[in-house]
């Protein structure tokens, strides 16, 4: 039997753990971590492709379904392959058990459904530049076969731009192996570094210039508007003032 300083001891000292506490707790935090890409997933694939159906079933051919087309099946394609592979091997294995050709295609998937989603968005608002500020050149510039032209033309800028972790991807050998890259660090923080500004700086700065453009656009019309029916009113009203008054003197 243990004395009593013995359990004071451990009653005290906070590094004392149990297998069994720590197991659950472990267990805890996985389903906290993976429990929400769940819903997340459903979401994704019956929400995109309603949309995928619906615009190739009921809408017509225009530019913006094409762009909004591309953005879903981008979507759809990031949900099955890469959330639920990524999700698995890190939070639940802490390994990669998908073999190595995966190894390679997943981390090339990702790259390319984060390019070909930013710049997707990136022509939405391009899109919406051209209804706001040039309606007519738009018909006449951007139609539904040059929008196939250009989702064409980013599919394969994208492809070109994830091809190196295809290429420097590997899986080592041996059991509770993870997904590495087989190149030195100075290429890999060039590449980390070009895909940072790619993928979300030159996006971004594009999304901001044309949609606060497109605020400014149309917050300047509705106070023009507001003001030119404000003259109307107040003609209008001046115009019966000098009726009546007219009457009134007849």
């Amino acid at each position: 039997m243990p004395n009593a300083s013995h359990l004071a001891t451990e009653m005290e000292s906070p590094n004392v753990t149990h297998p069994e506490a720590m197991e659950i707790f472990n267990l805890g935090m996985k389903l906290g971590m993976s429990l929400p890409y769940i819903p997340l997933m459903i979401i994704a694939l019956i929400g995109n492709s309603l949309v995928c159906y619906v615009i190739h079933r009921y809408l017509q051919n225009s530019v913006t379904n094409i762009f909004l087309f591309n953005l879903s099946v981008t979507d759809i394609l990031s949900t099955l392959a890469v959330i639920p592979m990524t999700a698995i091997a890190d939070i639940w294995l802490n390994h990669w058990p998908f073999g190595a050709t995966m190894c390679k295609l997943v981390p090339f998937i990702q790259c390319l459904t984060v390019t070909l989603t930013a710049f997707t968005h990136v022509l939405i608002s391009c899109d919406r530049f051209l209804i706001v500020f040039r309606p007519l050149q738009r018909r006449r510039l951007l139609t539904p076969r040059r929008a196939k032209f250009i989702i064409i033309l980013l599919w394969l800028t994208a492809c070109i731009q994830a091809t190196p972790l295809a290429v420097v991807g590997y899986l080592p050998e041996g059991a509770n192996a993870r997904c590495e890259e087989s190149w030195d660090a100075h290429r890999s923080q060039v590449y980390t570094t070009t895909l940072m500004v790619m993928q979300y700086f030159i996006p971004l700065i594009l999304l901001i210039c044309s949609y606060s453009v497109i605020c400014w656009k149309l917050n300047s019309t509705q106070v023009g508007g507001a003001i030119s029916v404000s003259r109307s009113r107040m003609a209008v009203r001046s115009k019966r003032k000098v009726s009546e008054e007219h009457f009134q003197r007849l």
